[in-house]
């Protein structure tokens, strides 16, 4: 048996009666915020009466004293029903943030799920990486592969001659060193690039043009101060 005071907002109270829940749950809760204790009366009435919502006969009517009751918690002195008693308005507002904590935690249980497997793993996207740079290196050392026939035309009209030739696959290279590089880059094994940050803005540079500017420093103070050997 459920405890009464483990009980959900949303869920039946001691203070309601079979009726006042029936309304609440069925034409009041549905709403979309901002609800309205008018809205949810029209709508019921509506349907007693089997006529459309927009009705001009509905559309004038506001809630009865009894539905505002109700929806405050009120009995018919205007008093709390029992003390503390939570107005319809409360009720919902728990009821919201019920389906968007569930919804929330639906959505992180699926990041999670995302995050943690398939290719948001490193090793998975190296393991693919390191299948495909397999793959091109067999075709790389296979002849056919990498010479791809080919045919030109020497000269024009009736003196035109065929000529057949292979040609490098230099896509196959590529493609190639380009699944390395991806390996390396997921490894944290290539600098592609720095970004110089100072008052007078954002330099950026490469790695190899860092080592050229270190050289050509050092060719620079050995020129000026000399080998450092010498007193």
């Amino acid at each position: 048996m459920t405890d009464e005071n483990s009980k959900q907002p949303w869920e039946r109270q001691p203070w309601d009666t079979s009726v006042s829940f029936r309304r609440f749950v069925d034409y009041y809760l549905p709403q979309q915020p901002p609800r309205s204790v008018d809205q949810a009366y029209r709508a019921w009435r509506a349907e007693k009466h089997k006529l459309p919502i927009d009705h001009e006969s509905i559309t004038q009517r506001r809630a009865m004293k009894g539905w505002r009751r109700w929806s405050l918690g009120r009995n018919k002195q205007d008093e709390p029903i029992v003390p503390n008693a939570l107005s319809w308005a409360q009720r919902a507002q728990a009821w919201d943030d019920h389906l968007a904590a569930k919804l929330f935690q639906a959505l992180e249980e699926r990041k999670t799920e995302i995050l943690n497997s398939g290719y948001a793993l490193y090793f998975e996207r190296i393991a693919d990486l390191k299948e495909l740079a397999e793959l091109l290196r067999d075709e790389l050392y296979t002849e056919d592969k990498r010479w791809l026939p080919d045919v030109r035309q020497i000269g024009s009209g009736e003196d035109a001659e065929r000529v057949d030739i292979v040609r490098f696959n230099h896509a196959l290279i590529e493609q190639y060193r380009r699944t390395l590089d991806d390996i390396a880059a997921e490894l944290g094994e290539r600098i592609r690039g720095l970004e110089l940050r100072g008052s007078v803005g954002v330099a950026s540079v490469t790695a190899d043009e860092l080592a050229q500017a270190r050289n050509e420093a050092e060719a620079w103070e050995k020129e000026r101060f000399g080998d450092g050997d010498s007193e």
